[in-house]
């Protein structure tokens, strides 16, 4: 039985340092996630979701703009582990979206690698957990030991794959429009994920929408989408170089000389962008089945 059945709990999780408002554009990529789940026939009680700062009245709106049903409960990413341990399904899949950070994911003490992993791999019942990690420095959680279970005894053989939208370097989002009246910023390899899981793509031509197929259908999609944005960032630095250029020759500079100035910047920066997806414990993402 694949994951779309009622044997796997789907976790959406944004942390965050309290001193840090919560972006609405990070709710919105939870919302579009938990909307395609539901298109799929996922069960809403099957779904959990971990958001820090949570303001109930910014999240509900985020949830009605994408027609999506509030959850019962929204949870933190400190009773994260108490969650788990409550869980009677033997598969999960686990999106992580907001701020990442160099130290771990974004948290006033930043989450591990290992002992976000741990709480999985000790998790009562989960024989299959499936991590897609969409921030900054995802590739924090990368390089680790997931193939031997972090060397835990036996009793404890929870197969999991760690998925990365990029590696040491920054994640990238883009304008995501859904309809004409709702679009925002998403995260563009969680996107990409969602869309596969809800349209599916036999990439490895296997006869299986597996976990791998997600992977290699989310890196090519996000990656013809950085090489759009470069090549737009490209030719609008140009023009602005030229105008701004112009008008300082002309002496036309003004206070929006600044500003103009950072735009550029912004869009320059864009065009050395960095973002290359990662996989952990392939031979498992091969054999598991949507």
């Amino acid at each position: 039985m694949g994951l779309i059945s009622n044997r796997t709990r789907w976790i959406f999780i944004l942390p965050s340092a309290k001193s840090v408002k919560t972006e609405e554009r990070h709710i919105q990529d939870i919302a579009f996630g938990v909307k395609c789940l539901l298109k799929k026939g996922i069960d809403p009680s099957n779904i959990d979701i971990f958001i820090d700062n949570n303001i109930p009245a910014v999240t509900e709106y985020c949830f009605s703009t994408f027609s999506v049903p509030m959850p019962k409960e929204i949870f933190e990413t400190s009773q994260l582990e108490v969650v788990l341990k409550k869980n009677k399904k033997h598969n999960a899949v686990v999106f992580i979206t907001g701020h990442g950070s160099p130290q771990g994911m974004f948290n006033d003490i930043p989450i591990k690698p290992y002992s976000f992993y741990d709480m999985f791999q000790t998790a009562p019942n989960l024989k299959r957990t499936i991590f897609y990690f969409g921030q900054c420095y995802a590739g924090i959680f990368n390089y680790m030991p997931l193939s031997s279970h972090l060397n835990h005894h036996e009793k404890h053989m929870n197969n999991m794959v760690a998925i990365g939208a990029t590696g040491l370097f920054p994640s990238y989002s883009h304008l995501t429009q859904l309809s004409e009246s709702v679009s925002w910023t998403g995260n563009l390899f969680l996107i990409n994920v969602f869309n596969w899981i809800l349209h599916n793509d036999d990439i490895d031509g296997d006869n299986k929408y597996s976990v791998m197929d997600s992977f290699k259908y989310a890196s090519v999609k996000t990656n013809e989408a950085i090489l759009e944005m470069k090549k737009e960032n490209t030719l609008d630095s140009i023009i602005g170089i030229e105008q701004l250029l112009l008008k300082i020759r002309n002496q036309e500079s003004t206070l929006s000389t600044e500003i103009e100035i950072e735009t550029i910047d912004n869009k320059l920066s864009i065009m050395n962008a960095v973002q290359e997806a990662w996989i952990l414990n392939a031979p498992i993402a091969m054999t598991t089945e949507y």
